[in-house]
């Protein structure tokens, strides 16, 4: 359930009340019990007002913490976007959910292909043992680093360092990441 929807469910049910007992008062009832109407009108005018402002305050809260979030989500994607090192995020599977364009540079492809692919899509068959195997190690929750050798679009290799780490959501690996740069290692 979402902050504040409980404490204005509350305020709609006081609300109804008001109205009802506002009702009562003004129109049913003369005499001693005007005035137990009156004070209970007062009490649940008090009651809605109380939950009105707690709920202003949880929806205001909310609202700042998730611009926050949003501001602090925007800043490392232009950091990520703008790096001049490759970085790529990886989903369960092993595919790419995320790519910057210094990678897509260093493989010479648009991001968007790249995306949902894997990355030994790319990679030179001798290469693919490689990158299976670290990747198994960083299931484990280990970092490493590692040359592999990948295909650029227009048909030569690249040697690429990356670095590979796990990324971890609530206690457990959901999928890793890795920073790429090119490698000076060479298959000679």
């Amino acid at each position: 359930m979402l902050p504040g929807v409980l404490e204005l469910r509350w305020a709609y049910v006081g609300l109804a009340l008001l109205v009802v007992i506002d009702f009562l008062v003004a129109f049913l009832v003369n005499g001693p019990a005007e005035l137990i109407l009156l004070g209970l009108l007062f009490i649940f005018q008090v009651l809605v007002i109380w939950l009105m402002q707690r709920v202003l305050r949880i929806v205001r809260g909310y609202r700042h913490l998730k611009e926050s979030y949003e501001q602090e989500l925007d800043f490392a994607r232009q950091v990520m976007d703008n790096s001049g090192q490759g970085m790529a995020v990886m989903d369960a599977q092993g595919r790419f959910a995320y790519v910057n364009a210094s990678l897509a540079g260093f493989l010479g492809r648009p991001k968007e292909a790249l995306l949902g692919h894997s990355p030994s899509d790319f990679l030179l068959p001798q290469d693919q043992q490689v990158f299976q195997a670290q990747l198994r190690e960083r299931w484990t929750g280990k970092q490493n680093s590692y040359v592999l050798h990948a295909y650029h679009a227009d048909g030569h290799s690249v040697a690429l360092h990356v670095t590979g780490t796990p990324r971890w959501h609530q206690g457990r690996i959901v999928g890793n990441f890795a920073t790429i740069s090119l490698s000076s290692d060479d298959l000679g």
